[in-house]
């Protein structure tokens, strides 16, 4: 738990910083800068579940539980803005977001929409870590999701670094 609230601290300085920049590619500042903010709130909402900090005001929890779905988009996004110089972003990537934006709905439905005791009783069973069977099988979709993203970003890199080795090995012939 220390470890994850250094990283949320972290994590939003890196925000900060990244989004104050003024050096680099500003579309890679904002995705990286972004993917920091999703593992900051994301992070110190389970900080926050887990000490019970939401007793008081049980409709502030799992908010942040919905940025998880956001790693790996952002991560691969960022990794295309390195990587092609041309990167501009396009409507289509929103579509790197319907999962955020499912599990948001989701969460809405099943927690927000509930009354306020049926929250404390939730918000105690996670501060436990005695959740529904079925909340583990969603977790474990989170990190297919996110192992998913990451494997296509390393595919982009590799295939970034077989076109720059091929482009190296051309130019040495040629010397």
């Amino acid at each position: 738990m220390v470890l994850k609230l250094i990283s949320s601290i972290f994590s939003s300085f890196l925000f900060i910083f990244l989004l104050s920049h003024r050096k680099g590619k500003k579309a890679s500042n904002f995705l990286l800068g972004f993917f920091f903010l999703s593992v900051c709130l994301n992070f110190t909402d389970g900080i926050l579940i887990i000490n019970q900090a939401y007793s008081d005001h049980p409709s502030f929890a799992f908010i942040g539980n919905n940025f998880s779905l956001l790693f790996g988009p952002f991560l691969f996004l960022y990794t295309k803005s390195v990587i092609y110089k041309d990167f501009r972003f396009k409507l289509t990537m929103l579509l790197h977001a319907v999962p955020f934006f499912l599990f948001l709905i989701f969460s809405v439905l099943s927690y927000h929409s509930q009354n306020t005791e049926m929250k404390k009783f939730i918000l105690t069973s996670a501060g436990k870590q005695e959740m529904p069977l079925a909340l583990y099988g969603i977790g474990i979709l989170l990190y297919v999701q996110f192992y998913s993203y990451t494997f296509f970003a390393l595919s982009l890199l590799r295939k970034y670094n077989t076109a720059i080795s091929n482009k190296f090995s051309e130019t040495n012939s040629i010397n």
